[in-house]
């Protein structure tokens, strides 16, 4: 199943001009995105960071929980999943170990990038960038590392904001060179930037969707497509906008102290309708297959 879903995830990069990915943090916001029809999906380290242990993403989670979080998200749906693995969790044996075990997980492509450790979100200050050459190495041990050549690597430059648009530029590039099948910009790009990036990359680059306050981060889905921006993610939407209505929601209950039936119906998913996603007839008729006989 892991090999035919890289297999397919590889014939949509080339049939599709440029594929939206939107952001998953648990196998129930998998499940959802699934169900709406979208191609992929990406696992967020930020989202598993704030989900799982209520952290920031700050580099605080270690390779086996985020690991356990993937595997969790990767059963629940049948898409492709592309997954967050920060700068690989240490050394370059760190990194080998890293993609063997994401690999074994089932995962379709992993997303890797130049910080030193720990890294920080792309949207937070006082991120440190390693040497090119140093990511150069990570990429070449993660391609070594698998054995199934369709999981795709996505190397990322945190470089811009730091080191200059050029050096961004220039560091993808090397990356692909090096061998990584995707490059992405994980931080803010000016829009006038981005699209020079993009033009640049050959239908290979990735890029942020629906991001904090990033201009670039809010066009048209037409204008990545003309750019040849090949996916574009939206990494931590879902996640927002899940708290924000789990927050309002919780505002006006305390305000009143109470919800009446249809204001709740009105805030809240349908109980039967979400056991439906959940597939609770598929594990009742699976149960009621296997009952002894009377």
């Amino acid at each position: 199943m892991s090999k035919e879903r890289r297999r397919a995830f590889k014939t949509l990069l080339e049939t599709k001009k440029t594929i939206p990915v939107p952001g998953a943090y648990d196998a129930v916001s998998a499940k959802i995105l699934e169900s709406l029809g979208f191609d992929a999906v990406y696992a967020t380290g930020f989202g598993i960071a704030a989900s799982r242990v209520g952290v920031p993403d700050i580099g605080l989670l270690t390779m086996t929980e985020v690991l356990d979080q993937t595997r969790n998200i990767n059963h629940a749906i049948s898409l492709p999943l592309i997954v967050d693995i920060d700068t690989g969790y240490g050394g370059l044996g760190n990194v080998y170990r890293t993609m063997r075990s994401f690999e074994e997980a089932g995962v379709t492509a992993v997303q890797i990038e130049d910080q030193t450790f720990p890294k920080k979100c792309g949207g937070l200050p006082g991120r440190s960038i390693a040497p090119v050459e140093e990511m150069i190495a990570t990429i070449g041990v993660a391609k070594e590392a698998r054995e199934d050549d369709n999981l795709l690597i996505i190397a990322r430059t945190d470089a811009v904001s730091s080191m200059g648009v050029a050096e961004g530029k220039s560091r993808l590039s090397a990356y692909l060179e090096a061998g990584a099948d995707l490059v992405h910009v994980g931080e803010h790009c000016p829009v006038r930037d981005l699209k020079d990036i993009a033009k640049s990359m050959d239908n290979r680059l990735v890029v942020a969707g629906l991001t904090s306050d990033w201009e670039e981060s809010h066009l048209p889905f037409s204008e990545y497509e003309e750019w040849g921006v090949k996916i574009v993610i939206y990494p931590l939407f879902a996640l927002l906008v899940a708290v924000k209505a789990i927050n309002n929601a919780y505002i006006e209950f305390m305000e009143k102290n109470y919800l009446t039936q249809t204001r709740a119906t009105q805030l809240s998913s349908e109980f039967w309708e979400f056991q439906e996603l959940l597939g609770l007839q598929h594990w009742n008729d699976r149960e009621a297959r296997h009952q002894p006989g009377e």
